[in-house]
């Protein structure tokens, strides 16, 4: 079976006997989809199966609300896959590591907390472009917010995907793809990551800097502020070897080696099976120590960067190896799949996510599956019954709330959350993009809120040319 999503390779179509137990509801994430009129049957089943893998692993009393549509590729930067645009909030530093102090479920989670960057508790120390700084805000994912109990856990928008309509893409979710097709369900994954949490402020950072030289050519002076540091939760865990050890994370937008750590003094490693918070575990422990590598985040689109968004683990095409370490590796090619792994269940852990209760320490890839089978007949029955809406609704809701509309078009002004702006000057920038080339494919990093306006034009203008032709 060519098929890779699930987390272990024992995951068979009907292995009842090696599928993880039904969790009640009221003990697992609940992954709602609204999609747009023009999404198909064997699109909707992939959005609800992808959705119904994520909730075999993760256990937050929380509803994920979606927004999903495909648009034609004339609305995308070239080459795009698809897009995440989840929904952001700004929490206090003080308030997230209180919340994540009380959500504690795992022996990683402890580490992590104690290891926060901080030395009095309301902020927390970086290293960016500007300098060494320190901020006491993060911005967080509405869904993040929401695991954590930061946000109420209600049917509000969490975030937008959509799709690019012009690719071959393959449906055939037991067998995988053919050489000629992009894997739709490897995509919907990683995409719905980004929702999750899995985000970075470098990425916003790099748009700023690119939006600063236009205005600085063009007009003599910087449209943003090089002081003006928000990371997102992620972020808290990104260190190099500049900064491991002195409690501050790394979010300059240069070619140093980013890496998470859990500790803040070691690199996590992963031999693709197991997870190791040193690298010496790995050597010591790993079944193939040959396999040890360390985890790597991309270090972004700047012009140090490695041309891969840093809201992703490193692409590994750099590192001489064509295995990836997760889901939220920013590539994928033609006839490929892509895993959720052990890796990517650790960083949502430590953000604030809970696994499973035999997933929270020294998670093993090889003991953990599914039965697909069972997963997508659900996903079938719920994508046969869809939530149709416009998403003019949406943005009818956001022009509603002037305040928070402000802050979309002008996200820089006092008081709102800060990044980007330009939405058509920074879109390919700020969209979460899997990319798609001849050699193995981008996958770039999520917008943030004030984005999702500017989107939201995009797809309103597509699902208007689809109406029309009607």
């Amino acid at each position: 079976m060519k098929r890779l999503v699930q987390i272990a390779p024992k995951a068979l179509l009907g292995c009842a006997a090696v599928a993880l137990s039904s969790v009640p509801a009221a003990q697992a994430i609940d992954i709602n989809f609204t999609f747009g009129e023009g999404t198909t049957l064997e699109q909707r089943t992939a959005f609800e199966l992808a959705g119904l893998i994520w909730e075999e692993y993760l256990v937050d009393d929380v509803e994920v609300n979606l927004f999903v549509d495909l648009v034609g590729e004339e609305l995308l930067p070239e080459n795009v896959l698809g897009g995440s645009l989840p929904t952001m909030t700004t929490q206090s530093f003080s308030g997230f590591r209180s919340a994540h102090q009380a959500d504690q479920t795992s022996h990683r989670d402890a580490m992590a907390y104690n290891s926060m960057p901080t030395k009095d508790f309301t902020s927390y120390r970086t290293l960016s472009n500007a300098g060494n700084g320190k901020s006491n805000n993060l911005s967080l994912t509405r869904a993040n917010s929401k695991a954590l109990g930061l946000v109420k856990n209600d049917d509000n928008l969490d975030g937008l995907i959509v799709m690019n309509e012009a690719f071959n893409w393959n449906y055939d979710f037991s067998n995988g793809p053919a050489n000629n097709q992009i894997d739709f369900l490897s995509v919907v994954l990683h995409e719905i990551g980004h929702s999750l949490g899995f985000t970075s402020v470098v990425d916003t950072l790099v748009s700023q800097q690119q939006a600063n030289q236009l205005t600085n050519d063009l007009l003599g002076f910087n449209l943003f502020s090089s002081t003006s540091v928000q990371a997102h939760a992620l972020d808290l865990f990104r260190y190099s070897s500049d900064t491991v050890g002195n409690q501050r994370i790394d979010l300059m937008t240069d070619d140093l080696v980013k890496f998470l750590s859990l500790d803040g003094r070691n690199a996590v490693y992963t031999d693709g099976i197991q997870v190791y918070n040193n690298p010496s575990d790995c050597q010591n422990l790993s079944s193939d120590r040959s396999q040890c590598r360390v985890a790597e985040f991309s270090t972004g689109k700047g012009v140090d960067g490695d041309g891969y968004q840093a809201s992703h683990w490193k692409q590994q095409q750099f590192l001489g190896t064509e295995k990836t370490i997760g889901i939220m590796d920013p590539a994928i090619g033609y006839g490929m799949t892509r895993e959720i792994t052990a890796l990517d269940l650790v960083a949502f852990d430590v953000i604030g996510w809970d696994t499973r209760q035999n997933m929270r320490d020294g998670i093993h890839a090889g003991e953990v599956s599914y039965n697909l089978n069972s997963l997508l007949a659900n996903a079938q029955q719920q994508a046969s019954n869809p939530n149709f809406a416009d998403l003019e609704d949406y943005v009818d809701l956001i022009e509603g709330n002037t305040s928070y509309y402000n802050c979309i078009l002008f996200p820089w002004i006092p008081g709102c959350r800060g990044g980007g702006g330009w939405q058509e000057l920074l879109q390919a920038n700020l969209l979460t993009q899997e990319v798609i080339h001849n050699e193995p494919e981008k996958v770039p990093e999520p917008a943030t809120i004030f984005g999702l306006l500017g989107f939201a034009a995009l797809s309103l203008v597509s699902s208007r040319q689809r109406w029309q032709d009607k």
